[in-house]
């Protein structure tokens, strides 16, 4: 019986958190394809692509935070939780994040075109990795 119990609390652990990571990573993707959008336009409006960048890293730093707690709790109950991986992004990430922040604080519209044209791409395509890997994850325990 206290098997059976255990299995039903973590199946339902597991889906409240598949579902909470989703609904975050939909506000996620939203700021992404505005980011995307603005990029795109003929004329850049600088200010407000650093707009959009901070509503993102808002965000995600907010996401981030419990999205930790969450892996740190899955780990707790699935030792075989690769926790290690999902924290080595997140620093990666975070790396990438800081120098877009500095590049668009610098004030240099060529530096911040090239940092458009180069790490803005490369961190929007890894965080849609990352969060689509997130909730393979959570799928994969969900389903076991």
């Amino acid at each position: 019986m206290y098997h059976q119990i255990y299995i039903f609390e973590m199946l339902l652990f597991y889906m409240i958190s598949l579902s909470f990571l989703r609904k975050e990573h939909e506000m996620i993707e939203r700021e992404l394809i505005e980011l995307e959008e603005n990029m795109c336009s003929e004329e850049i409006n600088y200010s407000n692509i650093k707009h959009v960048f901070s509503r993102l890293i808002n965000l995600w730093n907010f996401h981030e935070e419990k999205e930790e707690k969450i892996f740190k709790d899955i780990k707790g109950k699935n030792p075989n939780f690769n926790l290690n991986k999902m924290v080595f992004e997140h620093q990666e990430l975070n790396g990438i994040k800081k120098a877009i922040l500095e590049t668009l604080n610098s004030g240099s519209d060529i530096e911040i075109k090239a940092s458009l044209d180069t790490d803005v791409k490369m961190l929007i395509e890894k965080l849609r990795k990352h969060m689509k890997d997130e909730e393979e994850i959570l799928k994969n325990l969900e389903a076991n």
